[in-house]
């Protein structure tokens, strides 16, 4: 008996309420992986060799563990098709988190992707429980009591819940990496971060002996 998964893009709210699935967000997406790389696999499930052109390895991270999702399109060309969107969905967001993407591509993503979907009760606004879910979802967690602490820096009046554009100031503090920023000022000191810096950042706080130039 041969057992057929199907899959799709799209937000989970798009299956409608009757439809159970999984879902893998593109945040937790770590690695794919296509062509000659899945042959070895292809080869230990003694499967069809036609599948290395319609193979797609997916490897994500669901709360700090790693899982690996395998997937065979039916043809060549939605492989192609699933390959190149999930290509350019990784770069968006990666772009998103590095600070590159515009302030309109920012809120697109943020409204119709994370901000909409986490509202499950629909009256746009995040409670406690549900920002929590939307944190373990893009993996900026630090910790139930860091998020809560957090949350409530950011809900103005203790409301109980964040409307959207506190939600992104709460985001913003989430990210926050004060003991980073703590050994920067302490190594660069009243000059600039130099090559030198580096190397006494390297020496005396990583540990690592580095070579002269």
């Amino acid at each position: 008996m041969e057992l057929v998964c199907t899959f799709c893009l799209g937000s989970r709210n798009d299956a409608g309420p009757t439809i159970s699935c999984c879902t893998v967000s593109i945040e937790n997406i770590k690695e794919l992986r296509a062509g000659s790389h899945a042959r070895q696999l292809i080869q230990h499930f003694h499967l069809p060799v036609d599948f290395e052109t319609r193979w797609l390895t997916i490897i994500y991270n669901v709360e700090g563990d790693y899982k690996t999702l395998h997937i065979v399109a039916p043809t060549t060309v939605i492989f192609r098709l699933w390959h190149v969107t999930l290509l350019q969905l990784k770069k968006v967001r990666l772009d998103f988190m590095m600070g590159l993407s515009s302030a309109e591509r920012a809120q697109t993503i943020w409204e119709r992707h994370h901000w909409r979907g986490a509202d499950t009760s629909g009256d746009g606004k995040l409670d406690l429980n549900e920002v929590k879910g939307l944190c373990r979802r893009l993996n900026l967690s630090g910790g139930d009591s860091e998020v809560k602490k957090r949350f409530t820096e950011a809900d103005a009046g203790g409301k109980g819940f964040l409307t959207y554009d506190e939600f992104r100031a709460f985001v913003r503090r989430l990210k926050e990496r004060p003991e980073v920023e703590k050994v920067y000022l302490e190594v660069k000191g009243q000059g600039e971060f130099d090559f030198a810096c580096f190397q006494r950042f390297m020496k005396d706080i990583q540990r690592v002996c580095t070579p002269t130039v």
